[in-house]
């Protein structure tokens, strides 16, 4: 049985076919914003995240990395609201236990 991390990391294979990466952690800024596909209010959320938070354009580019991801996992075509949520869950805690 295929676990849905194999089916998430196939996926990614299959999306970056034509490009020199295989995964979401490997595209460059310019290539996730253009491939990464958000529903308005993700879209929405992301921007008030990046804004509330004093996020970094750098970090706005690996929250949707992170949020890619997750939506892969999901097995869905674009990024939701909850994938940004947990994405930027996941940088907060980052930050909290990585950055001092």
């Amino acid at each position: 049985m295929i676990s849905d991390v194999q089916r998430a990391r196939a996926k990614q294979v299959a999306r970056f076919k034509e490009l020199p990466v295989r995964y979401n952690s490997q595209l460059p800024g310019a290539g996730i914003r253009e491939l990464c596909h958000l529903t308005t209010d993700a879209r929405a959320t992301l921007g008030q995240c990046i804004n509330e938070l004093g996020f970094s354009a750098r970090t706005h580019d690996k929250i949707l990395r992170v949020a890619q991801t997750i939506a892969d996992i999901d097995d869905t075509a674009q990024i939701h609201t909850h994938h940004i949520h947990e994405a930027v869950n996941y940088r907060l805690l980052d930050r909290r236990y990585w950055n001092r």
